[in-house]
């Protein structure tokens, strides 16, 4: 696992080498999901992500947010469907211009977090199906 943190700010995390990210993402179907890498900058992260759904050699960006900055939680905002191969060997600095491609694209900001917060129940971690808490256990 590659971590790089710069001043509390920024943080990339690499889950898998580049050769697990090619043999996992290549493999004609996956049965659960897997999680290559993240980058997070302030109250925005993205997550390189292959999904059972998704095609060989394609991958799911998964872009979340925080509903404030002092959030430990994040919350799904979009996912966009993309070929692996241009973030092999480079992913830190690809996932970085597609992420600062979003912000400003989606007008989202990577230090203040603009969403009006709704009131609503959490699920308790009892209630979740099993395939709903490995998706959960993805994003921790």
């Amino acid at each position: 696992m590659k971590n790089r943190v710069m001043r509390g700010r920024y943080c990339f995390e690499k889950y898998l080498s580049d050769w697990d990210v090619e043999r996992c993402f290549s493999a004609e179907m996956v049965e659960n999901p897997i999680c290559a890498a993240s980058l997070t900058i302030g109250c925005v992260k993205l997550e390189l992500c292959r999904y059972p759904d998704d095609a060989p050699g394609k991958s799911t960006l998964d872009l979340l947010v925080k509903d404030k900055p002092e959030s430990r939680e994040w919350i799904g905002y979009d996912c966009i469907g993309v070929a692996v191969k241009p973030f092999l060997n480079r992913m830190e600095t690809e996932m970085f211009r597609v992420l600062d491609e979003l912000v400003k694209e989606k007008n989202l900001s990577y230090t203040a977090c603009d969403f009006e917060r709704i009131k609503g129940s959490m699920l308790k971690k009892e209630e979740m199906k099993e395939s709903d808490e490995e998706a959960w256990q993805l994003t921790q």
